[in-house]
C-alpha cells in the first residue's frame, strides 16, 4: 500500500552516518522506497541490504499503527500493559535499527567485577550466558582483547586487559560517542585481516594501538583515532567486494552469538 509519508528516525541516518557517499545514497533511496511503497527497485548490494533489513521492521510497525489508527485506534490492550512514551509526537514505537538494541542496552549503575580479567575468561559461551551486562558489547570488547592478545602475547596491557574496563570503553564508543556497534565490527575485521597478513590492509593502526581505550584518543590535532580507522575501514569496504561481504556476515554471526544463538564454529 502507497504512504504519502513515513518516519524517518534520527537512528536511520546515525546508521549510515560515515559510510562512504555512494553507500549512503542507496540506503537512503532503499529506505524511502520501502516507506512509501512497501518495496524496493532494486536490490541492494550487501551492507545497504544489511540495514535495510534492520530498518523495515520498525517502517512496518509503524505502517500498522497507523493503519489501526485509520480504523478508529488500536484493539483494547490490558491496563497492565507499558504506556507508550508521551514524548513523541504521533505513536509508534521506539526505533531499534542501532545494533546497541534498545532492548539489551543495560543501565550503566550494573555491578561488573572490577577484579576480573580477560585471560581469567575459560569459557566464554558460559561467561556471556551469565553476564548481566549488554552482552554485544562484552563480546566485541572480548574480541578484540583476543586479536591483540595473539599479536602480543606479552604486551602488560594486554595481559593486564580488566573486562570492566573494556566492557566499559565500548558502551563509550557506542553510546556517547555515537559510534554504532557494526562501525566496531568492521574496524574488528580489518583488524582481523591485518593479524592474518591479508594484502592491501595499512597496519599503521593495529601496530599503534593495543586496547579499546586507545581508539578513542586524539592526535595532536585534535582528531579522534576512531575517526580516522573508520575512514581507512570505508576505503577498503568501497573497493574491496569480499571485505564487504566478510564484514556484512561478521555482524550477522556477532550479533547472533551475543544473543546466545552461538553458531558451531565460533567466529
Amino acid at each position: 500500500m502507497e504512504r504519502e509519508s513515513f518516519v524517518f528516525y534520527r537512528s536511520f541516518f546515525e546508521s549510515i552516518r560515515d559510510l562512504p557517499r555512494d553507500i549512503q545514497g542507496e540506503v537512503l533511496t532503499a529506505i524511502i522506497e520501502y516507506g512509501l511503497y512497501g518495496e524496493t527497485t532494486e536490490n541492494p548490494k550487501p551492507i545497504a541490504g544489511a540495514i535495510l533489513k534492520l530498518v523495515i521492521p520498525q517502517i512496518e510497525a509503524n505502517n500498522k499503527r497507523y493503519n489501526n489508527g485509520k480504523k478508529g485506534g488500536r484493539p483494547t490492550k490490558n491496563k497492565t500493559e507499558q504506556e507508550p512514551n508521551q514524548n513523541q509526537n504521533e505513536t509508534k514505537p521506539k526505533p531499534n535499527v542501532n545494533v546497541n538494541d534498545n532492548k539489551n542496552i543495560i543501565k550503566h549503575t550494573i555491578h561488573i567485577d572490577n577484579n576480573i580479567l580477560f585471560e581469567q575468561i575459560k569459557n566464554l559461551p558460559e561467561y556471556l550466558k551469565n553476564f548481566q551486562g549488554n552482552k554485544l558489547y562484552l563480546f566485541v570488547a572480548y574480541r578484540f582483547w583476543e586479536l591483540w592478545k595473539k599479536e602480543n602475547p606479552t604486551n602488560l596491557t594486554v595481559k593486564n586487559a580488566n573486562v570492566s574496563k573494556w566492557y566499559h570503553e565500548v558502551r563509550k564508543i557506542v553510546e556517547i560517542d555515537k559510534t554504532t556497534i557494526e562501525r566496531l565490527i568492521g574496524i574488528y575485521a580489518y583488524f582481523k585481516q591485518i593479524q592474518k597478513g591479508e594484502a592491501g590492509f595499512r597496519r599503521f593502526w593495529f601496530d599503534t594501538i593495543k586496547s579499546i581505550h586507545g581508539i578513542r584518543k586524539k592526535n595532536k590535532a585534535g582528531e579522534y583515532y576512531l575517526d580516522r580507522i573508520i575512514t581507512e575501514v570505508n576505503e577498503e569496504l568501497e573497493r574491496n567486494e569480499d571485505f564487504e561481504r566478510l564484514v556484512v556476515d561478521l555482524i550477522q554471526k556477532t550479533k547472533d552469538y551475543a544473543s546466545n544463538k552461538i553458531p558451531k564454529k565460533q567466529i
